[in-house]
């Protein structure tokens, strides 16, 4: 998405003679900015002239006239400034944005265009008051007012303003650009979803062909789960954040396996130059049927780096784990967990591949293994309030010894696909289907078995602040 946001904004500003998407259809107001361009055109100010015409056009993008002038315009030999900003532009495609900032040092002051290549290398930069400053005068022109709104309500994404976002994002009426329709749908949500404090609760009907993972009989069964959680992020996408969420499901039959979980987490995050990471504590614990069944203490990190069009993610997770039934003690130990992952991002959809690593240091050696999985992932954006993702996995199991009362020594294969298809209702609420295989065929015959999952639910998300 970041990739496609900045080349559409180096488009809309690369030299004032593309035809901008239409915006709000205003006939009077069209025919003024054409007057005002075949003034400026006569006086030989050529770049104001083809910004008017372009202003014309986006109120009124049939008008021959509009289409007429900004054609003489840009036969016109260019400008000092369009020297200037294309200099600045050819920087910035080379992500060099103090070069970008020392080139329109020589641009006309007044010149909106150069404005908001300023407000974008700022941005890029992490000087979001400067940023502010040179994207709100950008904003004046009415050709530059929907990315400068766009980035502006990127920049109150990023320093946790969830309301100030909304109020830019909503201001845009149709994306400047048409790769960016996905993108502006999604944004929109994040800034009434996310914020400094957040909550989200989830609801949800479920199938499971299998509940009990029986080797020989299935054993089907209806659910019906319930989750919420919380985040604080008090200082925006960089700084401390603390969260908390719960989850209890319900089984209609196997009333043994009913189910819930609790888990909380704090630590520290950074946003900024085409990077996020963060790392920090949590802990967690689970109950079957009412009963204690694990909890573990983690210490956790991941990094994002967005390297246009892709992006490359790595995380850790080092877990002390404690089982609290006697026959599941030897379960207990310090497991570690590291996961490798590319995707690449296209106009609608994006592609991923990865790789996951687990290291299970169990107290009993023969629950003890090394796990190797490798994964794909797509996404795709069908419609503008719809997308569809799916993921499949193989992963392999080894066991470091032979269990005594299985008098041999484990090795499980899993094999496992799902599909996700999620509506979105509104901008804080989303209709989710999940349907869901897997597979697993161990060398112990009691733990092979076959399972198809399909849920329903709908969530909900709203920033509070």
């Amino acid at each position: 998405m970041a990739a496609l946001v900045w080349s559409a904004l180096l488009g809309a500003t690369a030299d004032g003679c593309d035809v901008p998407t239409r915006g709000e259809r205003n006939s009077a107001l069209a025919r003024a900015y054409v007057e005002i361009g075949e003034e400026e055109l006569a006086a030989g100010r050529v770049d104001s002239a083809r910004a008017a015409f372009r202003a014309a056009l986006s109120h009124d993008d049939a008008r021959t006239a509009a289409r007429t002038g900004l054609a003489r315009a840009c036969a016109e030999p260019a400008t000092t400034q369009e020297s200037v900003l294309a200099e600045a532009m050819a920087r910035m495609s080379r992500r060099d944005w103090r070069g970008a900032l020392e080139a329109l040092d020589a641009a006309d002051p007044h010149d909106r265009s150069a404005a908001l290549l300023a407000g974008v290398c700022h941005f890029e930069l992490g000087d979001g008051e400067r940023a502010r400053q040179w994207l709100l005068r950008a904003r004046d022109e009415p050709s530059h007012a929907s990315p400068a709104d766009l980035l502006l309500g990127l920049l109150a994404l990023r320093e946790g303003d969830s309301a100030r976002a909304a109020a830019h994002l909503d201001r845009i009426d149709a994306p400047f650009d048409s790769r960016l329709s996905a993108a502006m749908g999604e944004l929109r949500r994040s800034a009434h979803r996310d914020g400094r404090v957040s909550i989200v609760a989830a609801l949800e009907a479920g199938y499971d062909g299998n509940a009990e993972l029986s080797p020989d009989v299935a054993s089907p069964d209806a659910s019906v789960a319930l989750e919420a959680g919380a985040a604080l992020k008090p200082l925006g996408q960089t700084g401390p954040f603390a969260r908390a969420r719960g989850q209890y499901r319900k089984l209609a039959r196997s009333s043994r396996f009913d189910s819930g979980l609790a888990d909380v987490a704090a630590g520290y995050a950074f946003s900024g130059r085409g990077l996020v990471a963060s790392a920090g504590y949590g802990f967690d614990a689970s109950w079957i049927s009412a009963a204690l069944h694990r909890s573990a203490h983690r210490l956790e990190a991941s990094g994002r780096a967005l390297l246009s069009p892709w992006v490359l993610t790595v995380g850790y997770v080092g877990r002390l784990q404690r089982f609290t039934h006697e026959d599941l003690q030897g379960y207990s130990g310090l497991h570690h967990g590291a996961v490798a992952s590319v995707d690449v991002f296209a106009a609608r959809a994006s592609f991923g591949a990865g790789y996951r690593f687990g290291r299970d240091l169990a107290a009993d050696t023969a629950f003890a293994h090394v796990e190797h999985a490798a994964f794909l992932r797509v996404r795709l954006d069908a419609a503008e309030n719809l997308s569809l993702e799916l993921f499949a996995q193989g992963a392999n199991r080894e066991y470091d010894a032979t269990d005594p009362w299985l008098t041999l020594r484990r090795s499980d294969w899993t094999v496992e696909a799902a599909a996700w298809a999620r509506y979105e209702l509104a901008n804080r609420w989303t209709l989710q289907l999940l349907l869901g295989g897997q597979r697993a065929q161990s060398s112990a015959a009691a733990f092979s078995f076959t399972r198809l999952t399909a849920t329903a639910g709908v969530v909900y998300s709203m920033g509070v602040l």
